[in-house]
């Protein structure tokens, strides 16, 4: 957000507007439920630091970091992919990969996106975060396919059900 527009299509598309709709479709959700306390590291176009989003997370019992993939010129990559580094289980059995796993089974579930499976990534928001982790990449703004999804206001909706209906079961 802000100043780093992340991944963009045809200067036209950017990154940081479609996670920023995601996000805040995903914190209505909770919101409206009242069970679980979402914290968001922006709810605007701002551009916190790695630092302020590692802080933030440490206070709940997970993280999910969302993002939208990028292929370059390569506009045949396409999928759902979540990372985790460490486990950071608080001893009550989540760990980082049962919550990168439930997530993102649950996007593939509710996206119908190719499943580019967990994998692990020495990110600096899974390094630098304690609490168990993921980073997810909702699918590829270089696929067709992916960016109809992404940019929908239905694919917004769909991966925001998904990440709630992920941290509900798990909780």
């Amino acid at each position: 957000g802000g100043k780093d527009v992340g991944t963009g299509w045809n200067n036209t598309i950017y990154e940081k507007d479609i996670v920023l709709s995601m996000l805040n479709k995903t914190k209505a959700l909770f919101d409206k439920d009242g069970e679980i306390k979402c914290y968001a590291t922006r709810t605007t176009d701002v551009y916190p630091s790695f630092d302020d989003r590692t802080s933030l997370a440490d206070i709940g019992d997970m993280f999910i970091s969302i993002h939208i993939n990028s292929a370059g010129t390569n506009t045949t990559a396409n999928g759902t992919e979540t990372f985790v580094q460490y486990a950071n289980n608080l001893g009550n059995g989540l760990t980082s990969y049962i919550l990168g796993e439930k997530v993102l089974n649950k996007l593939l579930d509710n996206l119908g996106t190719t499943n580019r499976k967990v994998k692990s990534n020495n990110l600096i928001v899974l390094r630098n975060s304690h609490v168990p982790s993921t980073l997810v990449e909702i699918g590829f703004i270089t696929n067709d396919k992916d960016r109809a999804i992404i940019t929908s206001e239905d694919g917004q909706n769909k991966t925001a059900q998904a990440i709630y209906d992920a941290v509900k079961e798990l909780f």
